[in-house]
């Protein structure tokens, strides 16, 4: 058994590795062997390779597909593509609600992406009701891992916010950020 999950990881590696230096033949059979296998890291890197039409036509349904495989499975990054995908009607009929059930998802694994988009999506009501506090936090665990466009939705928000509210927004923060993210350190 050992062996055979060594031969697995070993596999992925080569995937990737023949991904970075665009062999995308090689990246390409690797990853469909693996994903044919169930792995959820195969099955990402695949619907990356159709959403962005690396070394095969795009294609957003065959996007959808693979994605929707992984995110089953829990991929954090497939969660946030495949919410992008629902955001924006690319492969899927347009459904915010959706597209944030998938971010909130992503999300709460740690995703910082995610919890950029979940922060927008509870910022302008899209598939969400407008929640001001909520955006705060989610905008401000994502602030403290580094995405940029964090701090300007906490800005926003933070100055609509009565002193009670951003108390509540700076505690689900604090929450969040133990709950999702020291628990859930992606890569």
């Amino acid at each position: 058994m050992l062996f055979s999950s060594c031969a697995a990881a070993a596999s992925l590696h080569s995937a990737l590795n023949a991904f970075e230096k665009r062999n995308y033949p090689a990246a390409l059979e690797d990853f469909r062997q693996l994903a044919a296998q169930g792995d959820p890291a195969a099955e990402y890197h695949l619907g990356r390779m159709y959403s962005e039409g690396d070394g095969v036509m795009q294609n957003y349904r065959i996007a959808v597909e693979w994605w929707s495989k992984a995110a089953e499975q829990g991929d954090p990054r497939a969660q946030n593509a495949l919410g992008l995908l629902y955001d924006r009607g690319q492969g899927v009929p347009q459904d915010e609600k959706q597209a944030a059930a998938w971010f909130l998802r992503a999300a709460m694994q740690g995703n910082s992406a995610a919890q950029v988009n979940i922060a927008l999506a509870y910022q302008l009501g899209r598939g969400e009701v407008p929640d001001p506090e909520e955006a705060y936090a989610w905008a401000s665990v994502a602030a403290e891992r580094g995405e940029p466009v964090a701090q300007s939705i906490i800005d926003a928000v933070g100055a609509g916010l009565a002193p009670a509210e951003l108390t509540h927004a700076q505690r689900l923060a604090a929450q969040y950020r133990k709950q999702y993210v020291a628990a859930n350190q992606e890569e």
